[in-house]
């Protein structure tokens, strides 16, 4: 499930810069019904940290989704960004 591109862009969305639902939604040009379900799941995992901020929540990295992000990262490195 995870290393599906659409996935690994919410996640890398995410890292880039902490913000709520729908802005990452359309920075990822995905549904907001779809960004949430993968959100749930990212949390349920324990790699995203969604806090209250009034009406919008906000989305940022825990220390375990930045462990994986420079796993990420490295492997994007690795096998370059030319791979799809």
């Amino acid at each position: 499930m995870f290393l599906e591109k659409k996935q690994v862009a919410i996640f890398l969305s995410i890292a880039e810069q902490p913000s709520s639902i729908l802005e990452l939604a359309r920075r990822t040009s995905v549904s907001y019904v779809f960004a949430w379900k993968i959100i749930k799941k990212f949390h349920a995992l324990g790699l995203i940290e969604i806090s209250r901020r009034g009406k919008r929540r906000c989305l940022m990295l825990t220390e375990k989704g930045h462990e994986l992000k420079s796993h990420i990262m490295a492997i994007k490195e690795l096998i370059g960004d030319e791979v799809r």
